[in-house]
């Protein structure tokens, strides 16, 4: 199996790269300091995992993402990052992303996210599952008060390219509106839906969904 260990940080490099060669000892490991310089080596070999460090724009990662799967589809990406995940996690998995793991994870974590997204899955660390279960059992305590709130069309459209990780000016240029109208919409939608994060904001559109 073909390995893409990007992180900018040599120690933490290195030392991911040394457990994927413990728990995976016929893999082979290429390693990049940044995302932009680990584009060349997608487009000259096809990997079938690449774990990543993201950093606050997250656009270079979505690029990745669809670079990496559209050279090789049954590539499976890892993001492996300090941020935050209620920020981060959702957004970046609904635009490809097969897992989010913190750094502050641990060993047994690691590999178990690892295993996890090469089979086929989806994987979130602990934390996040535990926050993502919390924000739905809160939403399913507050039926009438979510159906009470129902969102508009443009409301809806807004949140539904937010939920796939769209920028306001993307968002903006989509729906062939002004960057303040969308901000003006956002906080509609934040308010109605009583979601302070991303991740609350996933989860209730879910909640809307199957209700």
């Amino acid at each position: 199996m073909n390995f893409l260990v990007i992180d900018s940080h040599f120690p933490l490099r290195t030392g991911l790269s040394s457990l994927i060669l413990q728990n995976f000892p016929s893999a082979q490991i290429d390693e990049s300091k940044t995302i932009w310089s680990a584009i060349p080596l997608l487009e000259s070999k096809e990997y079938d995992l690449i774990v990543t460090e993201i950093n606050i724009d997250v656009s270079d990662c979505r690029h990745l993402i669809r670079v990496a799967k559209s050279r090789a589809a049954a590539c499976r990406v890892l993001i492996y990052s300090k941020l935050n995940g209620e920020l981060f996690a959702i957004p970046l998995m609904k635009n490809g992303a097969d897992g989010f793991l913190s750094k502050s994870s641990g060993k047994d974590d690691i590999v178990t996210a690892i295993h996890t997204v090469l089979h086929g899955g989806k994987y979130l660390d602990v934390d996040l599952q535990l926050k993502l279960s919390a924000n739905t059992e809160s939403l399913t305590k507050n039926t009438s008060h979510n159906r009470s709130e129902n969102l508009s069309g443009r409301e809806a459209s807004v949140m539904r390219l937010l939920l796939d990780g769209k920028s306001t000016k993307q968002i903006a240029y989509i729906l062939g509106i002004k960057s303040n109208t969308v901000s003006s919409v956002k906080q509609r939608i934040y308010k109605k839906t009583s979601a302070s994060n991303p991740l609350e904001l996933y989860c209730r559109a879910q909640f809307l969904i199957s209700h």
